[in-house]
């Protein structure tokens, strides 16, 4: 878990914060840049998807899909400037 929270971090997706009444935990919050790569992900993704199932006939069009999302992928985990 903690190299995971520490990409996240890392990448600018997290933010952490002690617990108020544990001293034992912390607190995970999601910033602005997670809320909106989340946001741009799933309208990507969603308009993606409704267009390759609109038009596939033979399923390369799904396959397209999948190469795009990649790369959809790739461009929101980079590190942000």
């Amino acid at each position: 878990m903690s190299a995971s929270l520490t990409s996240l971090r890392e990448l600018g997706f997290a933010v952490t914060r002690p617990h108020e009444h544990d001293g034992r935990s912390i607190r995970v919050y999601p910033t602005a840049h997670a809320v909106e790569t989340l946001t741009q992900l799933r309208t990507a993704w969603g308009a993606l998807l409704a267009g390759a199932w609109a038009e596939d006939a033979d399923g390369a069009g799904l396959a397209a899909v999948e190469e795009r999302l990649a790369g959809v992928l790739a461009r929101l985990t980079e590190r942000p400037a």
